[in-house]
């Protein structure tokens, strides 16, 4: 008997040592998920778009912003932060934008028609190009 000889049969590994499909399967889900981003990219998140929520959360943000800044002199520095702080954190815009659309796909269950409604057939902005949809 020879020592350090292995009479089990060794699994296929690359240079890692790691079992081949292992490092496989992380690439694999990243080309999955890049082949399906346009499927993802659905009717609810357009009609979200073209209804122009996203400019309304902007200009609500200003409005926060400009409310938060009244209150600068009026309140004492620790009362004034806690208030900025909080409403930072509650109004943060990429969480307003998931609870709008979250609320959008939880209560409209077929976006098609409003979807319809903001972008009729035929219609141009004044760039010329469809109405709501990017450049």
């Amino acid at each position: 008997m020879c020592i350090g000889v292995s009479t089990k049969p060794r699994r296929a590994t690359d240079n890692s040592g790691l079992p081949t499909g292992v490092l496989n399967a992380p690439f694999v889900f990243l080309l999955l998920m890049i082949c399906t981003t346009p499927v993802l990219a659905d009717t609810h998140d357009q009609l979200y778009k073209v209804a122009g929520w996203p400019e309304q959360r902007a200009h609500f943000t200003d409005a926060l912003d400009a409310a938060q800044q009244r209150y600068r002199s009026s309140l004492p520095p620790a009362v004034f932060q806690a208030l900025v702080n909080n409403s930072n954190q509650r109004f943060e815009p990429t969480a307003v934008d998931r609870r709008a659309e979250a609320q959008l796909r939880a209560n409209l269950s077929d976006p098609k028609p409003a979807l319809a409604f903001f972008n009729p057939p035929g219609a141009q902005d004044r760039g010329g190009r469809a109405a709501g949809h990017p450049p």
